[in-house]
């Protein structure tokens, strides 16, 4: 008997350690993040704005072991300022690495219809506002594409900055174009997206068409629906065309 409680006992102390570790590595692995404006920095800690609309805010604060990535200061003094935003991932209240961009005064809204006809050379001359040949993340989030605060810095570090410049030359500011949604859906004409999509030729596009219009998949049905306007089940070519242009121009929705 003594030994058959002792082997239970065991068991269940096991199974309880397990169970503790298992949800210790789950709080680990389910790191928060933190992406806010900072409102005020201190000595020991960062007051971060978490919702503009509810007017939230919380301390979040820095050890020696936080690492700190700056996005878009290009020859600017790497600082943290009130106005920074940040996208950190966290230990607690602790950051644990935290991307970091300076204010983004001029955001960026629409392409003028003069920028659908630019050259990558020509966009590039415009998006080049200090004329050092190279465009920050600032540059490009106020003359090319709008600064997205959850994906953009990272994006730009992680996919675009390949060289780990600060900036972007030619060849990486192509790649950010090509990948900027405006610039896909003005390369052809509403009229020539619509025929190639258009196979069965009865002047609509079903779903399975419009996923050829749209080269798309993500998000398929939302995008559908959002198109077709009188919720016939198709996309006629003046719907089509609507869409277009609230893809170039979101601003004016």
């Amino acid at each position: 008997m003594t030994f058959l409680y002792k082997s239970a006992l065991s068991l269940s102390m096991a199974l309880c350690l397990s169970g503790m570790t298992l949800h210790a590595a789950e709080k680990v692995k389910k790191s928060p993040e933190v992406i806010a404006d900072i409102l005020e920095v201190h000595d020991d800690y960062l007051l971060v704005e978490t919702s503009k609309s509810k007017k939230g805010s919380k301390k979040i604060r820095l050890d020696e072991n936080s690492k700190i990535i700056y996005v878009g200061f290009d020859g600017q003094h790497e600082e943290i300022n009130a106005a920074c935003t940040i996208r950190a991932s966290m230990q607690g209240d602790i950051v644990q690495t935290m991307y970091l961009t300076p204010p983004i005064e001029k955001q960026f809204l629409d392409p003028t219809p003069e920028m659908l006809k630019m050259t990558m050379s020509e966009l590039f001359q415009l998006a080049d506002i200090n004329k050092n040949g190279r465009i920050c993340y600032v540059e490009l989030t106020e003359k090319i594409k709008a600064h997205a605060p959850k994906h953009g810095a990272t994006n730009f570090y992680k996919k675009l900055d390949l060289d780990k410049s600060g900036a972007l030359n030619e060849q990486e500011f192509e790649l950010a174009v090509v990948n900027t949604l405006w610039w896909r859906m003005s390369r052809k004409s509403p009229e020539e997206m619509f025929k190639n999509a258009d196979k069965d030729n009865n002047q609509m596009l079903s779903k399975e068409e419009f996923e050829v219009f749209r080269d798309v998949k993500a998000h398929l049905n939302a995008l559908f629906s959002r198109a077709d306007k009188d919720k016939s089940g198709d996309v006629d070519f003046n719907e089509a065309k609507i869409h277009v242009n609230e893809l170039i121009y979101p601003s004016q929705l």
